[in-house]
């Protein structure tokens, strides 16, 4: 008899935990030491249904019946994204970039139009995304104008996975002082 979830449901990437079972014998009483559990078909870090069997002889010789538990890996975890801090601390005109890492995406979608400058004061500047692959990509701002603070925010669903789980958005970023004070003629 199988102890625990059937079927049983865990995170893609997560351990597998053996849930258990029981077995008894007329004769024997429990011979739940003597149960062979073959997990071996069962791969943790791919999404699928798979099968564990539960198989018990008694001294006598005498074969019970299989038992199987049905293991589900799901990916339910969504790719995370985190945007660095500003490569300039304060500038008067910049251009002044921002790292966006991602984490557990296959697919980014990145653009410019998915990124809010977000600002105080009569600060401003041109946003632009750069980079190519699934981990990173650089927002730049260029022809800062004004005085006041400029930092961005990254709207939702900009990277996916291979099942199709979103990211979520994130910001704001930590601010850059926009100060025209600081030109020195």
């Amino acid at each position: 008899m199988l102890t625990g979830a059937n079927p049983q449901t865990i995170e893609a990437g997560d351990s597998y935990t053996e849930l258990g079972a029981t077995a008894s014998d007329n004769y024997e009483g429990d011979i739940s030491d003597s149960i062979i559990i073959d997990a071996s078909a069962l791969n943790t870090s791919v999404v699928g249904i798979y099968t564990v069997t539960y198989d018990v002889t008694d001294t006598a010789g005498n074969s019970g019946i299989r038992v199987t538990r049905t293991v589900d890996v799901v990916d339910n975890q969504a790719p995370t994204l985190s945007i660095g801090a500003p490569s300039l601390s304060e500038t008067t005109s910049g251009p002044v970039d921002y790292t966006v890492t991602y984490t557990g995406a296959d697919t980014v979608t990145l653009v410019a139009g998915d990124i809010t400058l977000n600002t105080t004061g009569t600060a401003t500047g041109d946003v632009a995304v750069t980079g190519t692959g699934a981990t990173t990509r650089t927002v730049g701002i260029s022809n800062i104008t004004g005085d006041g603070t400029l930092g961005i925010s990254i709207g939702a669903n900009t990277a996916s996975d291979t099942v199709g789980n979103q990211a979520a958005g994130a910001g704001p970023s930590a601010p850059v002082i926009v100060d025209l004070s600081l030109i020195h003629i």
